[in-house]
């Protein structure tokens, strides 16, 4: 009997220490393959820039899908635009935001359309979105980070959450934001970022809470080093 049960509970552990090893060479592949797709589909004049040190931009996108019942089938608009400009030499980053309401125009296969630039995404992928930015703003856009609200949530949530700076109190979508300096886990972090018919400043008050997020998550992840979070 004594037997049996040192037999079984090696087992489990036996079993337990390979799940857990498969579970790391899974995310361990996931991490090895983006970097191969993240090299390969930079061009050679890419690799040199950031070789070089010099400037380049992202232009981060938030679609309006993957939380909230929203589901994942069709693409979106792009409700959050940030260009984030990186200076190496300098060490500065510089964040511009666009509002979701500029009037655009974009050349479909059928025809021309004028139309808000959050939905130039929905019409032509991120090479349209991206192409309407340059036109804007008179500035290259080298890359783009595409994130839905799921998406946002779980990257707040994954760097532990973020702190932010509310200009006034609030209630949005069964959240309450006191105002002040306060901590948002990733569902309050999405809320923050989105209200906007309460503000003020509209959409200008919502594109300032969302850049604080942002840059929140970024300077988590930038003191955390993880580079699996």
């Amino acid at each position: 009997m004594k037997l049996k049960k040192k037999y079984l509970f090696f087992s489990i552990v036996g079993i337990l220490i390979v799940a857990i090893l498969g579970i790391f060479g899974y995310e361990y592949q996931k991490i090895q393959s983006t970097a191969n797709t993240i090299s390969t589909n930079h061009s050679l004049a890419s690799r040199q820039q950031l070789k070089q040190g010099k400037p380049f931009s992202i232009l981060v996108l938030g679609t309006d899908v993957g939380a909230l019942g929203r589901g994942t089938s069709y693409a979106g608009n792009t409700d959050t635009l940030e260009l984030i400009t990186i200076n190496p030499k300098k060490q500065t980053l510089t964040t511009t935001a666009i509002p979701r309401d500029t009037l655009v125009r974009v050349e479909t296969k059928n025809k021309v359309e004028y139309t808000k630039i959050n939905a130039a995404y929905a019409l032509g992928g991120p090479r349209e979105i991206k192409k309407q930015v340059h036109e804007l703003l008179d500035v290259p856009v080298d890359y783009y980070a595409l994130v839905n609200m799921g998406g946002l949530e779980n990257t707040v949530d994954a760097v532990g959450g973020v702190t932010v700076n509310n200009p006034f109190a609030f209630k949005y979508e069964g959240h309450t934001y006191p105002k002040g300096k306060q901590y948002l886990n990733g569902s309050e972090a999405l809320g923050y970022s989105r209200m906007r018919y309460d503000d003020p400043d509209n959409d200008y008050g919502c594109q300032k809470r969302g850049q604080q997020v942002l840059l929140s998550a970024l300077t988590k992840v930038n003191k955390s080093k993880n580079l699996c979070k």
